[in-house]
């Protein structure tokens, strides 16, 4: 892992982006304000950047071809050009498990989507891709996310930076989910999880991340897995287990 590292701001948006639409799913699915005390599965809508949420995962797979990339650019209107500003690469997906304690991993198109049209992703990202998976009677989730930085992005300096980020913006508001006021990351650490060095934070309110670099993907590229995850059945765990 070499290269020089410059601060971006577009790694610390985009890693909040990724983590607002995470934690609107897991508010929803703890069954938090629901009067049945089941899991409430989230319908799709969209919302402002973080820390507000920005949007909710669809749980629909993509009908779109597998290895199929997000649309070139929509026409300008009055002068600001629309996105999707990044590349959905379906291709990426291919790197996580088809399934996990018997549940399949589907592709989170909505997800995809919203954070495609993000002009700020561009900077950094050539292309993403995520995938979640639910146990909707055990309210165990995981949403797993891919990317793949543009040429000469990826450093160890930069992967920490998008780890920090990305974990401090879960934590923050990770305390709600087990009925906690306090948020924050509780601790971090490092291990060796099927063969993968695996960066896991631990946040106040029992949510898990996990972060995997993976090399030699498509053409040589990096690649980073970033997941968030609450439930007993540690889904996190499981998936980067059996990343390929």
């Amino acid at each position: 892992m070499t290269g020089a590292w410059r601060p971006r701001p577009a790694v610390v948006i985009a890693a909040l982006v990724i983590v607002g639409v995470i934690l609107t799913a897991l508010v929803a699915l703890s069954g938090i304000g629901s009067s049945t005390g089941g899991p409430a599965v989230p319908t799709g809508t969209a919302g402002s950047l973080p820390p507000a949420v920005t949007g909710v995962p669809s749980f629909a797979p993509s009908s779109a071809p597998s290895g199929a990339s997000a649309a070139p650019s929509s026409p300008p209107v009055g002068g600001v050009p629309s996105g999707p500003f990044v590349a959905i690469d379906r291709e990426l997906l291919q790197a996580l498990p088809a399934s996990v304690a018997g549940i399949p991993l589907v592709e989170d198109a909505q997800t995809e989507s919203h954070d495609a049209a993000d002009p700020t992703h561009a900077v950094d990202l050539a292309a993403l891709a995520a995938a979640l998976v639910v146990d909707t009677h055990s309210n165990d989730l995981a949403i797993a996310t891919v990317v793949r930085p543009k040429p000469g992005i990826f450093s160890d300096a930069y992967y920490r930076s998008w780890r920090d980020t990305f974990d401090a913006g879960a934590c923050s508001q990770a305390g709600g989910l087990a009925g906690s006021v306090a948020g924050g990351v509780a601790g971090t650490s490092e291990t060796t999880i099927g063969g993968h060095d695996t960066f896991i934070a631990r946040c106040a309110g029992g949510l898990l991340t996990y972060h995997v670099h993976l090399g030699g993907g498509i053409g040589g590229d990096d690649r980073i897995v970033s997941i968030t995850t609450i439930g007993a059945a540690d889904f996190g765990r499981l998936i980067v287990e059996g990343l390929r």
